[in-house]
């Protein structure tokens, strides 16, 4: 029954729900809906494949389904729309990963997912937000500069996740801000009297969106303990002020205005007491140790910054073109720029910004609509190349002889243009569209040589001279004699003279040679021969012979004869010219006319064939029989040698002639104008000329001109057009390309404009004139090296008031120089080209010092000693003392004024240390053994064959680095160069070989119609890469077959010899009835009049051989004798009985009349009607089946030929010969050869590699350039595929990455004074990536680098000292700038929403209540992914209080995101109070009993209503409830209330044993109680649960309603802190 289930239920369900016509549903279905079958796909597979690039292929899973029986067979589906299952795709390989990338679009703005309701923020507010995310190519070598390829998104998938592309959003709600716990509090700021503390925190979550904002960010409290100070005892401070602007002197210094002019500067120098107060300078100075700071100081006047004007802006690309996108951003920008005329000196202004730069504006849709249209132009296809299509193995069997010819390819350029552009100027290919892109490359044809073809010669003509023209010919002498009747013809003639001739056979040019093939040959032939006589004259008889006595019915008669001229080719001519030769010829002649008795002959049968084909010897004979005897005295017969004739045949010479013919000369012109259709402009005609020579054509030997005749002399002049000239034409020249900016030799100092050649020129037209033009470009600025060029140092100058006396001036001054700008070869320049591309701007000014009396001078110190090549040891450098000092003992204190100094010495040690991957395998320009062919766009087909495959190199970039991490030049290293370089293969294709084509086998059949084969052998089968091998029929063999008729058929005959006497069977010997015979033999025909020896009977078609013998009568004395009867006339070839055909006889004697019985001659025409199969046959045309597709030799492949034979056949299928049909003029078959086409293949082509781009980052360990090709035709099923990769990488030499690194400002530090202006410094230091400190100048390249102190941003990135202040005593500060917080991101319940977020720093303001700044936050945006929770944190009771802060997820205490309602309390307080005795507030804030006791509550209210003593514990007996003594209480309790407790629990107990009443009670009493007091127990404990739980429900609601009566603080800080660790007391 299961069994039975399974099956019936799928059958019912598909009977029921299976459409019907029309659309209709199921059985009960509405009309409406469908139950189809329909196709389902998985998802792609891994993409698969040997190799990596593009010739992976990835499968899928594809099924038929019903949307209710599920999975159903294939073929229910529609078979026409079933998707694809397998599909090629890219391998991805590890070494792609530096070619693809994630581009993330910007995020959409956030669509809520619920739109009711009021807008709020936080949770209502969710919703979603988009953004696209694609795979894109990031090579630069391979994508033009104006587009990015999108990639299947699987690519990237292999190397990282897809980035999202929705994301959870909501509308934030207002933040607060948060800030961090108090720091330490400073040092007292006096150590007696009034002295204060200050302590500060850092913002830590700044407000935003309307959120509260930040408390103060510090507290001054006063200093405890602190000492009062004595009377007239003050602390005092120097207060320094700021340095004045530079003063320039009343009389500026005459001289070069370049030279930095020194001026004056003050400053203010006041003392203050601890209070502020301003007291007289001297009390600051009071120890002699101080040093007085100086009010004044020469310096330099300051010199402003100048610039030159912003240059225009640079264009945005046209709004039409597809603009260049910001790699990052997607946006265009346009620029404008200014230089630096003056630098910057002495405290001057700065430099602004010298690059602006604005987005360019998008177009808008009205803009588009007026865009130009730009359409593909191309230029005339080149040359048709067939090499391209053959393997290299094809090419070796072909030969470097043979001329190629069949299928090739041929490419030409392709190029955009503006549309209705006239001059075809060519523009960026990617303004058009590149879907409708021509091909470059295209598949041709070279025709194959096609030899002249000619007709058969023509049988050979009489014997024919020049001399037997009319006006030429001679007087002829003819002699005659009177022949016998019954042999020799009367007109018979013979000559003494004999004349020169020659016989002649033509043929005609069937097909002319074409594209190159074999000329045609000669066409007329000559052979010498003699000529008895010119012209001659012929008889032609009319009638029958006529009795000469006309009452005779036999005997001699005369018979009238036609007589005419011919001459030598029998046609008629003039009568005159055989009468000058001989007489006319009697109009009649006599003649026999056989009577009954007389003998009787046949009339002479056909000649037969010659013997010979030419020369002397040659015979050919007739016969006659004899058709009665004579009796009774008749005329006898003649004898038997009169029965035979024999002739000379052939006679001619087997030597022939003819007319050999020279090339045609070139086309000379000058003969006459002429218009050609279809060119423009007068073009002539022209002459032609050849020489020809009389040759003998077996020898090919020249022989005397008489030997060939005028006659069918070919032409020795013909007429010739000469085109017109063409000119070139070209399209005008494109935009010149940009010029470089990098400093490369060669080319890149060029630009380059092209053109293209649309026709080339023709027939000496105009020449095309240069393709390109090139201009150099201007060299870029940073190509040149420039330095500064520095004057002479001027006079040390001194401030005012630093003089000794009134004469000696003496300490530190200022001197100056002038600083100029010099590019390399000596030329000086602006100073802006120094400043962008030049070293760091040297000192202008320095420090000096002019000696006082009594101070010591020192020459500068030597520079340091070479060190050994140990490399141990130290080196050393000196110094000395100048002048007077050697003299003063001060100076020659070496501990003072050391004279020498010493150093370690220490060698480096170098180590090359591989960087980064490999790169591609390829191939370097050098191992090519050519150069590529100039104008070739043709690159490599798959695999490279043409120069891409092989013994190739790879690179692996290299670093050589010193001991201490420094990476240095790699020639430190003993290395040329900056990589590693390996030897590689790449794989060539290996294409299928095929052997070459064996000859023609014989022809199958014998004869008739058969078959021709040949064929050719798989030598290698292909790899994978390569062209693959067709499929071979029979083991490893490709066949060709071509239908073939026997050539021993075409000319096997039946040869039927005359007809012998009529031998007698029947009669008397001389007559009667009998039989006659004849030879009948199978031979071969061969040339014209000839035939060749007997061959096998077996060969000729046996059912059409001629009969050999046949009935016969000679007729008897006085009978009549008739001739043989012709042949049948010819039945119609659709013959039935209507139709009839005769056949006739002549009567050669008539009978006697005294015959007995009256014999009259028999009927002379016989009548039959036409029988079909009998006496007429249908034939018909057939034609064999079409042979292979033949190529002509030297083709592999392209246009061939395919052939048929023809056929004739009977109606009843059996083949007969050709002629057969061609006497009845049937209509052929149309066609017996058709071209065709064989496939040639098509390699995958692709482009030139393009340049290799730039490196795709200026620094780093694995940085690489790329280049590319691009396919520019797919390959068909025969062709190489495209399994090559499109991309190459190579790294790029290894530099290192450098940066800047700033440390943080130090503490401010005075100089010169106690407080007010102080100096601050700070690291600057140049940085490898690893963090290794390297010389500045790696930091300082590219424009401005190494002079970036001169612009305002660059000062203030760079500068390592800055002026601060030191706040006196009373006054106003800041404190230092923070660091920055952690990111802040949005979250939502407690997971982030984005990664978006923002960054913050303060800084706290410190000094009086009044008049000070506020405190100051600074905010950057940032990335982060983390959700702090804020949670209040509590310390231990002690004493009824403890410590309360609010503390962030990662342990940072803060202040303000902690709820207060939420906070919990930081004393107890229980209400109401705990008036119930031995009671006590418990930290829950609920009454509690004190230890030792034990609470009792109030059902109702749930509050403490009695402590009771734990000593005491409460039974239950049958009297109620008692309390009774614990018995391990102590022996120090009361005993009285022990005692009476005791006493009362035992007297109820005695009472109870008395009774007996359980003694009485039954067994099954016991189990009634029992379960009944079990019931009982249940139901307490869910009572007691449910009491409990809003007891303690109750109790909570209480607390919480008394537990934040108290006013406590809500922050957390240091107080809190020493609290919550005993340092103060509560």
């Amino acid at each position: 029954m299961e069994l039975l289930w399974t099956f019936i239920v799928p059958v019912f369900l598909e009977f029921f729900f299976t459409p019907v016509s029309g659309g209709i549903g199921g059985m009960f279905g509405d009309s409406s809906i469908s139950f189809s079958y329909s196709w389902s796909t998985g998802p792609w597979g891994i993409c698969n494949g040997n190799q990596c690039g593009f010739a992976g292929s990835q499968t899928r899973h594809v099924w038929c389904t019903h949307p209710v029986l599920n999975t159903q067979p294939p073929s229910k589906c529609d078979q026409v729309t079933m998707p694809e299952s397998r599909r090629n795709c890219f391998k991805v390989c590890e070494e792609h990963r530096h070619l693809f990338a994630w581009l993330s679009g910007d995020w959409e703005k956030c669509e809520r997912l619920d739109d009711s309701g009021k807008l709020t923020c936080g949770e209502t507010s969710i919703g979603v937000k988009t953004r696209a995310v694609k795979c894109i190519d990031t090579s630069t070598g391979f994508l033009k500069e104006d587009t990015r390829e999108v990639v299947p998104q699987y690519i990237c998938e292999q190397f990282e996740p897809k980035p999202f592309t929705e994301m959870e959003c909501f509308t934030p709600c207002p933040q607060d801000c948060i800030v961090g716990t108090f720091k330490h509090w400073s040092e007292c700021t006096s150590s007696c009297g009034n002295g204060t503390q200050t302590r500060t925190r850092e913002v830590v979550v700044p407000p935003i969106r309307g959120g509260r904002s930040c408390p103060n960010l510090s507290e001054t409290r006063i200093c405890k303990n602190n000492p009062p100070c004595v009377s007239r005892e003050f602390t005092y401070f120097t207060k320094v002020g700021t340095w004045m602007k530079c003063q320039s002197p009343a009389r500026a210094a005459s001289g070069n205005s370049g030279v930095p002019g020194i001026g004056l500067q003050s400053r203010s120098v006041s003392c203050l007491t601890g209070n502020g107060h301003k007291v007289d300078d001297g009390l600051c100075y009071l120890n002699q140790n101080t040093i007085v700071p100086s009010k004044f100081q020469s310096c330099l006047v300051p010199r402003d910054c100048d610039t030159t004007s912003w240059s225009s802006w640079s264009s945005c690309p046209n709004p039409c073109r597809q603009a260049i996108r910001d790699a990052e951003v997607g946006t265009v920008y346009k620029e404008r720029k200014r230089s630096i005329t003056v630098a910057p000196l002495g405290g001057g202004t700065l430099c602004p910004k010298l690059v602006e730069r604005l987005p360019c504006p998008e177009a808008d849709d009205e803009t588009r609509l007026e865009c130009p249209r730009y359409v593909w132009q191309s230029t005339e296809w080149g040359s048709c190349s067939v090499d391209a299509m053959l393997t290299p193995y094809e090419r070796l069997q072909f030969g470097n002889d043979q001329k190629l010819c069949g299928g090739g390819v041929h490419q030409r350029d392709v190029f955009c243009t503006m549309f209705n552009d006239t001059d075809l100027a060519p523009v960026a290919s990617s303004l058009c569209n590149p879907n409708a892109k021509p091909e470059p490359v295209g598949q041709c044809g070279v025709p194959c040589p096609a030899p002249c073809q000619v007709t058969p010669w023509s049988q050979w003509s009489e014997c024919v001279s020049d001399q037997c023209s009319p006006q030429s010919s001679k007087k002829l002498k003819a002699e005659s004699e009177n022949p016998n009747p019954l042999s020799t013809p009367v007109w018979d003639r013979t000559l003494d003279d004999v004349i020169e001739g020659h016989k002649i056979r033509e043929r005609e040019v069937a097909t002319e040679a074409e594209h190159g093939g074999v000329d045609c040959p000669h066409l007329t032939e000559y052979a010498p021969c003699d000529i008895a006589f010119c012209f001659k004259w012929h008889a032609d008889d009319l009638g029958a012979c006529v009795p000469v006595d006309s009452t005779a019915r036999c005997g001699e008669g005369t018979q009238d004869l036609n007589i005419t001229c011919l001459d030598v080719n029998q046609n008629t001519v003039d009568e005159e010219l055989c009468l000058s030769i001989t007489p006319k010829p009697e109009m009649s002649e006599l003649c026999w006319l056989p009577c009954p008795n007389d003998c009787v002959v046949d009339n002479w049968a056909v000649w037969s064939p010659c013997t010979q084909a030419c020369g002397k010897g040659g015979m050919e004979t007739r016969y006659r029989t004899i058709r009665a005897y004579p009796s009774n005295g008749g005329h006898e017969c003649p004898l038997q040698r009169h029965l035979i004739e024999t002739r000379a045949c052939n006679e001619h010479s087997c030597a022939q002639f003819a007319w050999s013919t020279s090339e045609w000369s070139e086309c000379l012109g000058g003969l006459k104008p002429v218009v050609l259709e279809g060119v423009e402009g007068m073009c002539s005609i022209g002459r032609q000329t050849r020489s020809m020579v009389c040759v003998r054509t077996v020898q090919n030997k020249e022989a005397p001109e008489k030997r060939c005749s005028e006659q069918g002399k070919p032409d020795s002049v013909r007429e010739c057009h000469i085109p017109c000239p063409q000119d070139c034409i070209v399209t005008g020249f494109g935009e010149w390309t940009q010029c470089s900016q990098t400093c490369q030799t060669g080319l890149g100092f060029l630009h380059i404009r092209n053109r293209f050649i649309l026709k080339r020129d023709r027939y000496g037209g105009e020449t095309c004139p240069k393709l390109q033009e090139r201009q150099v470009c201007p060299v870029p600025d940073s190509c040149y090296s420039y330095d500064w060029v520095p004057g002479l140092w001027g006079d040390c100058q001194l401030p005012i008031g630093r003089q000794r006396g009134n004469w000696d001036a003496c300490g530190d001054g200022l001197q100056t120089r002038e600083v100029q700008c010099q590019r390399e070869g000596g030329m000086q320049v602006d100073v802006d080209l120094c400043l962008r591309y030049g070293p760091p701007m040297i000192a202008a000014s320095q420090s000096c010092h002019i000696l006082c009396e009594g101070e010591c001078e020192l020459t500068e110190w030597s520079r340091w000693t070479d060190c050994p090549e140990t490399c141990k040891g130290r080196k050393t450098r000196r110094r000395r003392l100048v002048g007077l000092s050697r003299r003063l003992s001060v100076c020659t204190n070496e501990q003072l004024y050391p004279l020498a100094e010493t150093s370690p010495c220490r060698c480096h040690n170098y180590s090359l240390q591989p960087m980064g991957i490999w790169s591609d395998c390829f191939m370097e320009p050098s191992q090519f053994k050519g150069p590529p062919k100039p104008g070739s766009q043709m690159g490599d087909s798959a695999g490279g064959v043409s120069g891409g495959c092989g013994l190739g190199v790879r690179y692996r970039a290299d670093m050589c680095i010193d001991e201490e991490g420094r990476i240095v030049d790699a020639a430190k290293c003993g290395s040329d160069t900056d990589f590693t370089v390996e030897m590689c293969e790449i794989p060539c294709p290996e294409d299928c070989q095929l052997g070459p084509w064996s000859s023609w086998s014989e022809c199958s059949q014998t004869s008739g119609i058969g078959q021709m084969i040949r064929w050719r052998e798989i030598m290698q089968e292909s790899s994978s890469v390569g062209r693959p091998c067709p499929t071979p029929e029979r083991g490893n063999r490709i066949y060709q077959r071509l239908p073939c008729r026997s050539d021993a058929h075409s000319r096997l005959l039946w040869f039927k010899g005359p007809w012998q006497e009529c031998e007698i069977i029947q009669g008397n010997g001389s007559c009667g009835q009998g039989h006659q015979r004849r030879e009948v033999g199978c031979k071969i025909s061969g040339p014209p009049g000839s035939y060749a020896p007997d061959n096998s009977s077996s060969l000729c078609d046996l059912q059409i051989r001629p009969s050999m013998t046949r009935q016969c009568g000679k007729p008897c004395s006085g009978e009549c004798v008739v001739s043989d009867w012709t042949a049948w006339s010819i039945c119609p070839q659709d013959c039935d009985n209507l139709h009839y055909h005769n056949r006739t006889r002549t009567v050669l004697r008539q009978p006697s009349s005294l015959t007995e019985g009256g014999v009259t001659c028999p009927p002379s025409l016989q009548v039959e009607p036409c029988h079909m199969g009998v006496d007429c046959t249908a034939h018909r045309w057939n034609a064999t089946d079409w042979s292979s597709c033949i190529m002509e030799q030297g083709a592999a492949c392209g246009k061939g030929k395919m052939v048929r034979i023809p056929r004739c056949l009977l109606n009843d299928g059996r083949e007969v010969d050709p002629s057969i049909c061609e006497r009845l003029n049937l209509p052929k078959p149309e066609s017996l050869a058709v071209p065709c086409s064989v496939e040639c293949p098509e390699d995958c082509i692709l482009s030139p590699w393009s340049d290799w781009g730039k490196c795709t980052q200026a620094c780093g360990h694995s940085v690489g350039r790329t280049r590319s090709r691009s396919i520019l035709r797919s390959a068909n099923e025969i062709g190489r595929p495209c399994v090559s990769s499109l991309y190459q990488w190579r790294p790029c030499k290894a530099t290192p990455c450098y940066r800047w690194v700033t440390g943080n400002w130090q503490q401010c530090l005075p100089r010169g004074g106690d407080c007010g202006i102080g100096w601050q410094q700070r690291n600057v230091t140049c940085q490898q990536e690893d963090g290794v400190i390297v010389s500045e100048e790696l930091c300082q390249k590219g424009a401005y680098q190494s002079n970036i102190n001169v612009t305002e941003e660059g000062r203030e990135r760079l500068e390592r000292e800055r002026v601060c202040t030191i706040p006196c005593p009373s006054e106003c500060q800041h404190t230092i700038w923070s660091s920055w917080s952690n990111c802040y991101i949005s979250c939502l319940q407690s997971r982030p929403i984005g990664n978006e977020g923002i960054e913050v720093r303060s800084r706290a303001a410190l000094g009086p209540d009044v008049g000070c700044p506020s405190d100051e936050m600074e905010f950057r945006p940032c990335q982060g992914e983390t959700c702090h929770e804020f949670t209040w944190h509590t310390s231990p009771w002690k004493k009824g209080k403890r410590e309360v802060w609010c503390q962030r997820s990662d342990g940072l205490n803060v202040t303000g995101p902690c709820t207060s309602d939420t906070k919990p309390s930081i004393s107890v307080v229980c209400l109401p109070e705990c008036d119930t005795q031995v009671s006590f507030c418990s930290e829950d804030n609920v009454c509690q009993c004190k230890k030792g006791y034990s609470p009792k509550f109030s059902e109702s209210t749930g509050l403490l209503i009695k402590c009771i003593d734990k000593s005491w514990t409460m039974q239950q007996d049958g009297g109620g409830e008692h309390r009774t003594p614990d018995q391990s209480v102590s022996a120090n309790q009361g005993n009285q209330a022990t005692t009476t407790e005791n006493d009362t629990i035992q007297k109820d107990a005695e009472n109870t044993r008395s009774k007996g009443f359980f003694e009485t009670i039954p067994p099954w009493g016991y189990a009634v109680v029992g379960c009944v007091g079990l019931l009982i127990l249940v139901i307490i404990i869910v009572v007691a649960v449910v009491y409990g739980c809003r007891t303690a429900r109750r109790k909570e609601e209480e607390k919480r309603k008394y537990q934040h009566a108290a006013d406590y603080s809500l922050y957390w800080d240091d107080n809190a802190k020493k609290k919550y660790n005993g340092e103060v007391d509560l």
